[in-house]
This record gives structure tokens, sequence and C-alpha cells, in this order.
């Protein structure tokens, strides 16, 4: 077996709370937070699970990432968090609504919202549903030869097809910006290997922890911040910021201005390179 290979199951148990260390950490009584690390699609979902999984005790509970429409709204969302144990870590792609946000604060449960520039989401949307065959926009993202035509569909979108336009998608999960969940941009929590700093990536995972009550120790910090980057998700492709200026030329700067320029100012991004 292949070292990457390896280190990826590896992964996956640690991150599940199955490894020797994770399942040592679960015997012990005392209260820890229940958590819901919330996010958009392709915003670096994986970096922000990897700083909460690294700590000796965080975990994922045995479930895949929920989505919205499978939970079976607030009554089954309510039966999740019922269920989740302290230390418990739920991945959620949650659209906001005000009944999510009500049931995870009626539950205890502390609230992460990753977002990141809505150019990266974008081009990392095109860029996966063309490799992913499990996606069921797979095969009209594959029948596009061009990275280019694949980010103007992503923006665009085609609802005879299903595709969801850019816009939409991002602002749907706008509400949780102004929720008591805390907002992580992945540019902060990403650090120098994807672009970022060493102090924004040290100063954001200590605001996750403190904001789960756990104190952000010297010794918690330098492993995760050691750690963080990694290529063991399945979903990882490069894991860098402004990989859009790239991938924009004028024609699609133009569209994207026009359908979706204003979910920069939403989310809290410069405009640069658009107007």
């Amino acid at each position: 077996m292949a070292l990457p290979t390896r280190a990826r199951a590896w992964w996956t148990l640690e991150r599940f709370g199955l490894t020797p260390r994770k399942l040592l950490g679960r015997l012990g009584r005392d209260p820890g937070p229940k958590v819901a690390c919330i996010s958009i699609p392709k915003a670096g979902t994986h970096l922000l699970e990897r700083a909460l999984c690294l700590h000796p005790r965080l975990h994922r509970p045995l479930a895949r990432t929920l989505i919205s429409r499978e939970v079976g709204g607030t009554r089954g969302l309510d039966t999740i968090l019922e269920n989740l144990s302290p230390w418990q870590v739920l991945i959620a792609h949650f659209r906001y609504s005000e009944a999510f946000s009500d049931c995870l604060e009626h539950h205890g449960v502390r609230g992460l919202f990753l977002q990141r520039d809505p150019r990266d989401i974008t081009v990392s949307q095109a860029h996966y549903v063309a490799r992913n065959r499990a996606h069921p926009h797979h095969e009209l993202f594959r029948s596009i030869s061009e990275t280019r035509e694949r980010i103007k569909l992503v923006i665009r979108g085609d609802r005879s097809a299903g595709v969801e336009p850019i816009a939409e998608r991002l602002t749907s999960f706008a509400g949780w910006l102004d929720t008591g969940c805390l907002v992580v941009r992945f540019e902060d929590l990403v650090g120098p290997r994807g672009n970022g700093t060493v102090e924004k990536q040290r100063e954001t995972v200590e605001a996750i922890y403190r904001h789960l009550g756990v104190e952000p120790t010297e010794p918690l910090i330098e492993l995760v911040t050691s750690h963080l980057f990694s290529d063991l998700s399945p979903t990882f492709r490069k894991g860098g910021t402004n990989q859009w200026r790239e991938a924009f030329d004028d024609e699609i700067k133009a569209l994207f201005k026009e359908a979706a320029g204003g979910t920069l100012i939403r989310f809290g991004y410069e405009a640069d390179g658009l107007w």
C-alpha cells in the first residue's frame, strides 16, 4: 500500500475518533463542546474539519457530511443534535434557516461557519464536479472540454439541468454570517502553505478554540498549525487562495461581476479585478 493511501486511511480513523489516542481521549467524563462545522460546498471544509479533529478529543461521529434537504427539517435536526455527544463535530452544508440556527442554540451546539472568496469557490466547484463521477452533474461538466466554459456554467447555472447559479447558492448560506456562529475565513486559516500567513493562521485557530470553550494552549496551537495543511482529504485539489486570478479572464470577470458581484461584498471580500 502506498504511503499516501496509508496516511489517508489513518487520518480517516483519526477524524472519526477511532485511533488509540482518540479512543483513550473519549474515555474522559468531563464535559466538552458539541460542535457544528457549517460550510459552503467547496469553501475548504476539510481544512476546518482538520483544525478541529487534530485536537486529541474532538472527532466526527460516524456520519457523512450532512446536507439541509437530507436531514428531514428541524425535527430531523433535533434528533441528530440530541444524539450528538460532547467532543463530537458535526460537518454540514446547511443552507441558512432561522429554524436551523435556533435548533443549534437550543441544543447548546457551538457553531462555526466557514466562508471563502466566492471566486475561488466558483473555480473549485468547476474542477470538482468535472472529476467527481458520483456528482449528479458530472456528465454535463465532463462534456465541456474547456475549464473556462465549466467556470461559466457554475456562474450562470443551468436550470434545465438543475445547476444552480453560484449567486443563488452563496446567498442561501449568507444568513449564517449574522448568527452566533463564529465566522472563519478560509484565507485566514490556510496558513503559509496555502498563501496565507502564520500570524493569521495562529490567530484564527486560537479564536476557534476559544469559541468552543477549549483553552488554546501553546502545545495545542503548535500541534494544529504544524499539521493543518494537508492533501489527505479526498476532495483536496490545491488548497490555496486567489486561484481565481489564474482562471478568470476578462470575459469571466465581467460575467461574474454581473451575475454574482454582490456576493463579494456580502461575504466581505474586495471586488478588486472586477470593477
